[in-house]
């Protein structure tokens, strides 16, 4: 076919249309043309003024409080610290004790600052649970609680065990009276 015979023939298809596709036959060109304009050669003063007027305030986090509040409750709670580093915006806590201590501990760590996120955590079981662990400083991130932790130490909590001495019971034909049973 020549391309005056697929002119004649867009022609006649063109001619077919109603008053609202032909339209949007011809708007949607000219409206794309528009948008590339708008997008890649107008000006962008206005962006550039309005990022010139926010102003990003950086946050100094103080590490070393940090590191001596954690060193502190460690020695409270009789908890050997064998590294306590701070490297870039990460502090590296390596410490030793028994398994109530060390998940107490984690639950300060946790609790310390909303602004102290767990990044790396390991305990292994050797003689003494030993712990592993790396924390981020970041103040661009705040944590949301994602669990309750209390709930899951109960089972740390001590048992007291308490003695009576007054006790008298009567099992089946048996008497229990003053620490001597009786039939």
């Amino acid at each position: 076919m020549s391309l005056y015979v697929l002119l004649i023939k867009y022609e006649k298809r063109i001619e077919d249309l109603n008053k609202l596709q032909k339209l949007k036959l011809f708007l949607l060109p000219f409206l794309g043309v528009c948008f590339i304009y708008i997008l890649f050669f107008s000006n962008n003063n206005s962006l550039k003024n309005i990022k010139n007027r926010i102003i990003f305030k950086r946050y100094h986090y103080d590490s070393l409080k940090t590191l001596k509040d954690f060193s502190r409750y460690c020695e409270n709670n009789n908890i050997l610290v064998k590294n306590l580093v701070k490297e870039n915006e990460e502090i590296s806590l390596q410490a030793t004790s028994n398994q109530k201590k060390i998940l107490k501990l984690l639950y300060h760590i946790e609790n310390y600052d909303k602004y102290i996120n767990i990044q790396e955590l390991s305990i292994t079981n050797n003689e003494n649970f030993t712990l592993n662990l790396t924390i981020s400083t970041n103040k661009e991130y705040k944590k949301s609680k994602i669990k309750n932790f209390i709930p899951q130490l109960a089972f740390l909590a001590e048992n007291k065990s308490i003695k009576i001495d007054k006790i008298n019971a009567t099992v089946f034909n048996h008497s229990y009276l003053q620490k001597t049973w009786d039939n």
